[in-house]
This record gives structure tokens, sequence and C-alpha cells, in this order.
């Protein structure tokens, strides 16, 4: 693939120190300033993909939006600009850790708790960023870095959707793309939903949906497999819990109208499952630590009160709790109906260390992430 720079290249006050190789729309360079104090990951669209971006972007107001968060899961913008007639934007250089992508290279996550925990974190900033306003759309396991306990450390690329446009069909992480945005519809919250349902079914299987190490199927055999079949339960290939199994499909479901509605919806059952999982599982290891509730301040009592061994199981089921806005009323599902999620669902259900929030009663999860009961 023909590249923009070469190493050794100097580009708007940068100098290209080595070549990210990358394969889902964009091209990297390691750079750093001519002053020599500042190292970045300069991001731009690959050459063959110049007309696929977005057209009249303001690129440093958006870059400005992102800056805004100040989240340390996510990487800084340390600038974003047009030059030459493309758009590209410096970010803080990756920490010390590795892709998610790198470490499934090495086979699937043995410990079930740690890859709903990974997730977790991963849903966790996505709400708060969908709270100021911002769709990843890109999401794949390449963009995520992990420590070496496979906690999260970054999650990469997001607004990049807005500067650089859609990842291309090409691209090998087409599989983590929403059937509607396969279809040419833009991301949505619901989509990144369905892309984390997709990375915690790699997590746990091994490899990608549709995907085994003997076989890979072809762009075309892989659009047409997401649009129209499901991948094979997890349960077929190792043994996960039913419970387990209907949560991520609950979260890849092929209509956006029956995937869970909001970031809290499908957090709260993420963590109720987590917490079943421990509960039921013997030898589970120990309680991985799982985000705080985006939407409420950490409460450091509460903190300490909410552990695994407080749980309540015996609350009542009040309905579901997290905001999902003015959605209409989800149509009648046309995949084939899978039975409810079994879940926990107290207030004052929580996991690990960390304040958690569960909802829901075993069994009253439907398809569309609502109250059943």
């Amino acid at each position: 693939m023909a590249m923009r720079f070469v190493k050794g290249d100097k580009f708007a006050g940068y100098k290209v120190e080595r070549i990210h190789l990358s394969d889902d729309g964009l091209e990297r360079y390691e750079v750093r300033r001519e002053d020599g104090l500042t190292r970045a990951l300069l991001h731009c669209p690959a050459v063959d993909e110049r007309d696929r971006r977005p057209r009249n972007v303001d690129i440093e107001a958006l870059a400005l939006r992102l800056a805004a968060i100040e989240d340390s899961e996510l990487p800084a913008v340390l600038e974003a600009r047009q030059t030459d007639g493309f758009p590209w934007i410096a970010c803080e250089y990756p920490p010390k850790g590795r892709k998610l992508s790198t470490a499934l290279q090495g086979g699937r996550f043995e410990s079930i708790a740690e890859a709903l925990a990974l997730v977790d974190s991963v849903a966790a900033l996505l709400e708060r960023a969908s709270q100021r306003g911002f769709v990843h759309g890109r999401i794949h396991p390449g963009l995520v870095w992990i420590d070496s306990h496979k906690r999260l450390v970054k999650v990469y690329d997001l607004g990049f959707s807005d500067i650089f446009g859609p990842m291309p069909l090409s691209c090998p992480q087409r599989y983590c793309l929403a059937p509607e945005q396969l279809k040419g519809a833009p991301a949505s919250g619901r989509s990144d939903i369905y892309a984390m349902g997709v990375i915690l079914y790699e997590l746990l299987a091994g490899h990608p949906i549709f995907t085994s190490e003997e076989n890979a199927p072809s762009r075309e055999k892989m659009i047409d497999l997401i649009l129209t079949r499901e991948p094979p339960a997890l349960a077929q290939i190792r043994g996960i819990p039913a419970y387990v199994d209907d949560f991520v499909f609950n979260a890849m479901a092929k209509r956006e109208d029956d995937r869970f509605p909001t970031w809290g919806a499908f957090r709260s059952a993420l963590q109720a499952v987590a917490a079943r999982y421990l509960r039921e599982e013997p030898g589970s290891g120990p309680v991985p630590v799982l985000a705080p509730d985006s939407s409420e301040p950490s409460d450091p009592d509460r903190v300490q009160r909410d552990t695994l061994e407080s749980l309540d199981l015996s609350a009542g089921c009040s309905g579901l709790v997290a905001d999902a806005g003015d959605l209409p009323p989800p149509s009648p599902p046309e995949a084939p109906h899978r039975e409810p999620v079994e879940l926990p669902c107290s207030p004052q259900e929580r996991l690990g260390p960390r304040p958690l929030v569960g909802h829901h009663r075993v069994g009253c999860l439907d398809n569309q992430g609502a109250c059943a009961r």
C-alpha cells in the first residue's frame, strides 16, 4: 500500500520516526516535534481513502471538543489541522502496554471475569464520551490498549469517524461494524454497543465472529453472514454459561431496536452477569475491578460497603432505571427469538471495590434490554 510519508520525512513541524502499519483506512506515524521534546502518534487518511472523508468538517473545533473530555483513558489531542488538502490529528503517544488485538493473537481470555471487566471499562469510557455527544463508530480490538494485567489503558480514535469518515468495508476489522453501518447508515450509540458485543465474543471465543483458526470468510461472505446469520453460540465453543451467551447476543442483535437502548442499560446488565458468574462458577478467580458508574460521583463510604459479600439479591425489581431518553417503543424483532437474559437486579448489587449499578432481577431482561416483568 502506498504511504503518504516515509521515515525521516518532515511534516507540519514533526519528523516521522516510524511507520505504524494499519489496515483500517488510516495511516499512523510515530512522530516527534522538531524540537525533539514531544513524541506523538499522527493519524491521517490512507492515500486511497482520501475521497471517503467527510466534507466541511471543522477539524480544529472537533479536536477542541475531544480535548475538553479530559479523560485519562483517552489519548490527549495535541494538534489537529488540515494541511496540503488532507486532515490530520496528532495524539498522545501510546503508553506502555499493548493492543488488545495483539493480546488476542495468543488466544482467548481464559478468565471470563477478566473479559467482562475489560469490556465494562471500555463501555464506561464510551458512556462518558456519549454524554459529550460522541459516538466512536470505528471501535475494534486494535484501538484498545491494555496493560500486563489486561486492564484498560487507552482507547484510540474517538471522534475520528467525524474527521476521516467511516471505516472502509475493505478493512479486516469490518466484522466489528454493525449491520446498519454495513448498509451505509451513520454510526449510533447502539452501533458501538454492537461492536462491544462483538469484541466480548472475540475475547471469550478467541477468534472473531464467523471466523476460526482454519477459516476466515471473504469480505463479501463476512458481510453477508453479519447481515443474515448469527455466529455460533459461545456455549458450543467453550462451555460459556447460557446467561453470558445471551448477554453477548443481546448486544449483537441485528436490529438496533433489539439491542440495549443505552450504555447504562448495557453496563447494568453486564455487571449483573459478572456478579452472577462470580457467585455461581467455582474457581472463577478474584473479583475484578469494574469501572465506576459514569452517571454518579464516587462515594468512598459506599465503595467500602459495596463489595461482593454485601450483594443483596432479595430486593424487588424496580424496572429499567437507565435513561433511555425518548426512544420509541421497539418494533417486533425480525431476528430469531432468544430467551430472556437471566440477571440479578438490586440497586444494592455491586461488584468489586468500586460502585456498580444493577437494576434487574433474574429473568426480567428481554431482547430489548427492557424489564419483562
